[in-house]
């Protein structure tokens, strides 16, 4: 038996966006948002992980109050309720900066960089981790592989039978992965052959 799941960092609509654009239509589940979202086969959330309310304002006015150093401000909601920030800054280390600084600030967040972009998310999520919860609920105990790039790929990379990187990711995430490939195109063909 093969348990196909996706774990990304994008929303609920970047995953949807992205099912098209490569054309994907085979998974059992999908872990959006590095994990506080769990989407079954019909994309419906099966679970979710949340901000606390108090975490959540105490992010909302940091971004408020440095609003020049951010060209964009993704929020994942599902149902009025917010479950991670995707953030794009205007460079590197203004994002090393803000991540200090959230970090400093907030302790039930989990927050990450890869270059100049930031996912915070609540506490206790990862990729591995909701796999685990996925893997849990199903039963299933087989292979599993990974493509990452960044700090919110690492758990999973380390933890997969097989996982794949590129030259161009965090330095954390290639020496977290068994295997670098040219791009995600060659990583997708290297799965491929796996399961052949």
């Amino acid at each position: 038996m093969i348990n196909t799941n996706y774990a990304t960092g994008r929303n609920i609509e970047g995953f949807k966006r992205g099912i098209k654009k490569y054309n994907i239509d085979f998974f059992d589940y999908v872990i959006c948002s590095n994990d506080p979202i769990i989407l079954n086969n019909s994309l419906n959330v099966m679970s979710k992980n949340l901000f606390h309310e108090k975490d959540e304002k105490i992010i909302e006015q940091f971004f408020e109050d440095n609003k020049n150093m951010v060209e964009s401000i993704e929020i994942g909601e599902h149902e009025g309720e917010t479950y991670s920030y995707s953030i794009t800054t205007n460079k590197e280390a203004t994002a090393e900066w803000i991540c200090q600084c959230l970090k400093e600030e907030l302790e039930t967040v989990v927050v990450q960089k890869n270059g100049k972009y930031i996912d915070i998310t609540p506490d206790g999520t990862g990729k591995w981790s909701s796999l685990k919860k996925i893997f849990g609920s199903s039963g299933f105990n087989g292979v599993v592989s990974s493509i990452g790039d960044g700090e919110n790929d690492i758990d999973i990379l380390t933890n997969s039978d097989y996982s794949f990187s590129f030259p161009f990711a965090n330095q954390k995430a290639r020496n977290a992965a068994k295997m670098i490939c040219n791009d995600f195109e060659g990583s997708l063909l290297e799965i491929h052959k796996i399961f052949e």
